[in-house]
């Protein structure tokens, strides 16, 4: 009972930090994005879309690696982490100095300064491998607490720059402070960490923990995590390096703001997704699967609804009339960020149904698709082709590319999420399981 209550426990404080900082999120990023405006919107999420860049080579690949020692073998996890530390640092400045090289032929000279300034601002966010750890030790609370409270006070400070009315430069030190308090705090803690459990290894006598290096060996084992990490983010943000080049800053910035607006809701059907996942994998029902994307689907469809009545509404009340030219497309995005909470959703079913391997090749040609119809439809349609083209690249990693796992399996999935004998069917099920359960 007590290892069902961590879990629990565990999962209910992801939750609550993703709500909290989204909403709050949402609203100085608003807040922000109007006395800004979309083009040093857009600089500023370009120079945040490079850092990612540099995260994923600082990191190597720890967000595989160290969730999966943290929950097996703590004092390996942990070790690993402090070890590679300067690792870390160092591969995030060398990425840094390739990218300002690449800066100083594409942009102006102001431009250059900004985007630079933000990619190095987030060196302390990529050196954040420590959340994996508590994560996967069962102490998320400890990583909500700190992100809920330094968070705030970067908000609170982002806010102050506008009422202050500041220059642009002023909004990337928040990033910096963020970053560096809460890596800091972990860090030390860390440190606490490894000594207690080294000494409690050494009293016990179970084994030898200075072997625990990030060795040459280890670097080349979780090379491969480097270049799929690279590949997702390349995927993922080739849009934005479309607009970027094609239609400039301003459209970037504009599309941050719909992207911002659009993801806002999708906790919603994503927390109750999460939580029938448990029941539809312990399972191991196709039917089921079936049943939760009809689930997701009926809560979600009131909301796009609003959305698409109230479109204009929202954006001019929220980011201002800057950005209401481009309103007429968020209810195709919204309807995008469904299909990429389905998608992720999915992914999982298909791990968890050992298709690591299968989602791995998908993600290739994900990537590649995503990388030939970006560029082809911004070039003709602008922001409009953004938005349709984050749509076809998130209905075709739902659809298409998982229709060849397990004998079309998901294409039957599909198929049965109106089937409404099934529906019911699992849906008396699922009661009699829950009403069993306690």
């Amino acid at each position: 009972m007590l290892l069902k209550n961590k879990f629990l426990l565990n999962s209910l404080w992801l939750i609550i930090e993703k709500l909290y900082l989204l909403l709050g999120g949402l609203f100085v990023t608003a807040l922000v994005a109007r006395y800004l405006g979309p083009s040093n919107l857009g600089l500023i999420s370009y120079g945040i879309t490079l850092s990612i860049l540099c995260t994923v080579v600082s990191q190597w690949g720890a967000s595989y690696y160290v969730f999966n020692y943290a929950s097996q073998k703590p004092i390996k996890a942990i070790l690993l982490l402090l070890d590679n530390t300067v690792f870390r640092f160092t591969n995030y400045i060398i990425c840094c100095f390739f990218i300002s090289v690449f800066l100083f032929y594409t942009v102006d000279e102001n431009e250059f300064w900004i985007i630079l300034c933000v990619c190095l601002s987030n060196v302390f966010v990529a050196m954040d491998v420590y959340q994996y750890y508590f994560n996967g030790t069962l102490r998320s609370q400890y990583n909500a607490t700190i992100s809920m409270y330094v968070k705030t006070g970067s908000m609170l400070l982002r806010v102050l720059f506008v009422l202050s009315d500041l220059n642009v430069y002023f909004f990337i030190i928040p990033f910096l402070l963020e970053g560096l308090i809460i890596f800091t705090l972990k860090h030390y803690k860390s440190i606490r960490e490894s000594k207690r459990l080294t000494a409690e290894s050494i009293c016990s006598q179970e084994e030898n923990v200075k072997k625990y290096k990030f060795s040459k060996v280890l670097k080349v084992k979780y090379f491969p995590y480097v270049l799929t990490g690279l590949l997702i983010v390349v995927y993922s943000k080739s849009i934005d390096f479309s607009l970027k080049e094609i239609s400039g800053f301003s459209a970037l910035g504009t599309y941050s703001a719909l992207l911002a607006l659009s993801t806002a809701w999708t906790f919603i059907p994503l927390s109750i997704g999460t939580s029938l996942l448990t029941k539809v994998v312990s399972k191991k029902s196709d039917t089921a699967l079936s049943f939760l994307y009809f689930c997701l689907i009926t809560v979600s469809l009131p909301i796009l609804i609003f959305i698409n009545i109230f479109s204009y509404e929202i954006i001019y009340y929220t980011f201002g009339s800057e950005y209401v030219v481009e309103s007429r497309y968020l209810f195709l995005f919204c309807c995008g960020t469904l299909v990429s909470t389905l998608g992720f959703l999915q992914n999982r079913y298909i791990a968890a149904m050992d298709g690591e391997r299968y989602l791995l090749k998908k993600t290739i040609f994900v990537a590649l698709f995503c990388i030939f119809v970006a560029p082809v439809m911004v070039l003709n349609f602008s922001i409009l082709g953004a938005v349709i083209s984050y749509f076809l690249v998130e209905f075709f990693s739902l659809t298409i590319c998982n229709y060849f796992f397990r004998n079309k399996s998901v294409l039957n999935v599909h198929l049965n999420i109106f089937n409404f004998r099934l529906i019911k069917s699992e849906f008396i099920s699922f009661n009699t399981n829950t009403a069993s359960a306690k």
